[in-house]
């Protein structure tokens, strides 16, 4: 939430959710789609270690128009 008081808090929980998806459920890689306007996630997520991947066209309909989604994802040996 880019309105929060707890600006680390973001961070502290993606660092959680990589250390239990990498070290607890021993996956490969983790995945996640976020709309293409949210630029604020979408560069949260790269400084977290996220790259995009993908992009998928026009999947979401809101607000009476239509965004794409963005695919992004880390692999273990990427991870920080």
């Amino acid at each position: 939430n880019p309105n929060s008081n707890l600006s680390e808090l973001g961070y502290i929980l993606i660092r959680y959710l990589k250390k239990v998806a990498f070290n607890v459920a021993i996956l490969h890689t983790l995945k996640l789609e976020v709309m293409d306007a949210n630029k604020i996630a979408i560069r949260f997520f790269e400084k977290s270690g996220f790259s995009i991947e993908g992009k998928l066209k026009e999947l979401f309909f809101k607000d009476r128009r239509y965004y794409d989604v963005i695919i992004m994802g880390i692999v273990r040996k990427d991870r920080r």
